[in-house]
C-alpha cells in the first residue's frame, strides 16, 4: 500500500514540474538590467518607477508561433538588460523578441501603457 501512495505521490510531483516547465518556457522572462526606450536611434533610460511598470507589462506572456503581418523595427523597442522587444508599428499590440523572433501580445491598457511612455519621451511615434 506505501509504495503505490509513494507512486502516486511522485507522478504528481512529476505532473506538476512539467506544467511549471512549460509555463516558463514558453512566457517571456524578463532579464534584470536598466530597462531602456529606444526609438530612432535614441535611447532613453526608465526612471525606476517606469522600469517597474514595463516589467509587470512584459513579464510571464505567453509567445506565440508569430503574428503574421505585424511590421517590426529594432529602431522601435523596449530593451531589458541585452533583450531587445520591438514593439509593432501597426496597432495590433504585439510585441516581439528581437534575438528570438517569438511574438507575443498585450491587452489595449498595455499597449496603451507603452505608447504613453514613447509619447513621453518621444513625442509622436508610429505606436502612438
Amino acid at each position: 500500500m506505501k509504495k503505490k501512495i509513494w507512486i502516486s505521490l511522485l507522478f504528481v510531483v512529476l505532473a506538476i514540474l512539467a506544467v511549471v516547465a512549460v509555463f516558463y518556457f514558453t512566457s517571456t522572462c524578463v532579464p534584470l538590467g536598466e530597462v531602456k526606450l529606444c526609438y530612432e536611434g535614441t535611447e532613453v533610460v526608465l526612471t525606476s518607477t517606469e522600469a517597474s511598470l514595463m516589467r509587470s507589462i512584459f513579464s510571464f506572456k505567453i509567445y506565440n508561433g508569430g503574428i503574421g503581418g505585424c511590421p517590426y523595427e529594432e529602431d522601435i523597442s523596449i530593451s531589458f538588460g541585452n533583450t531587445v522587444y520591438a514593439i509593432a508599428t501597426d496597432d495590433c499590440y504585439t510585441a516581439k523578441e528581437w534575438q528570438s523572433g517569438r511574438c507575443f501580445e498585450f491587452n489595449p491598457v498595455e499597449f496603451e501603457a507603452i505608447a504613453a511612455m514613447f509619447a513621453k519621451y518621444f513625442g509622436d511615434t508610429p505606436i502612438d
